[in-house]
């Protein structure tokens, strides 16, 4: 059967990749909320094996690596008598945008009856990290109880650290963990509702 012109070829759609993808590459996804705020190295790999990653779209990958060096978004340099690769930061602010833009928290079957709040009061110097912090607390599926205080039934303190340090925060920011609250909402009816909580 003649392929259709329109329809792309596997090796194309293989040698097609973001500057998200490129960064990412950078940290292990299994401790992501710990390692990309690690003043040390860790981002630091030899060139070697970012050219063994793309074998196959060698082209592709030096055009992508030449853009992030120009806008200074990563960096290389010798060392050990070979070249190393690691994030500058700019390229750590870049690639913390792409990480809170996909941040999820993870929902376990069973709850421990326990609320998570979040209270936070942020000055207005930093009114659209504000903005930012309770836009995001609402996509993650926080109720909103109080003007700046939120909400939620699961733990979630590391993805709320990555927040706070994410919009450099972390000294408005509080994360509290209590077993009963007051409220004209019926906490329980609601997250059932919204599907976060479930019956037992």
């Amino acid at each position: 059967m003649k392929q259709s012109k329109n329809k792309p070829s596997l090796k194309k759609e293989l040698v097609k990749f973001t500057v998200k993808e490129f960064l990412l590459s950078f940290v292990d996804a299994q401790v992501v909320m710990v390692e990309v705020f690690d003043p040390r190295g860790i981002y630091q790999r030899p060139i070697e094996e970012y050219r063994s990653w793309r074998e196959n779209s060698k082209e592709e990958f030096s055009k992508k690596f030449y853009q992030l060096k120009k806008n200074k978004l990563i960096e290389v340099y010798k060392e050990d008598g070979g070249k190393q690769v690691q994030l500058t930061e700019k390229g750590k602010k870049t690639l913390l945008k792409y990480l809170t833009n996909d941040l999820l928290i993870e929902i376990p079957k069973l709850w421990d009856k326990k609320w998570r709040v979040v209270i936070f009061d942020i000055p207005e110097t930093r009114k659209l990290a504000r903005n930012v912090l309770r836009e995001k607390l609402k996509e993650l599926g926080f109720l909103k109880i109080q003007k700046s205080v939120f909400i939620f039934p699961y733990e979630c303190q590391k993805e709320i650290d990555f927040l706070r340090k994410s919009y450099e925060i972390e000294q408005h920011v509080l994360y509290m963990v209590v077993e009963s609250i007051e409220t004209d909402v019926n906490l329980v009816s609601y997250f059932l509702k919204r599907e976060l909580l479930h019956k037992e």
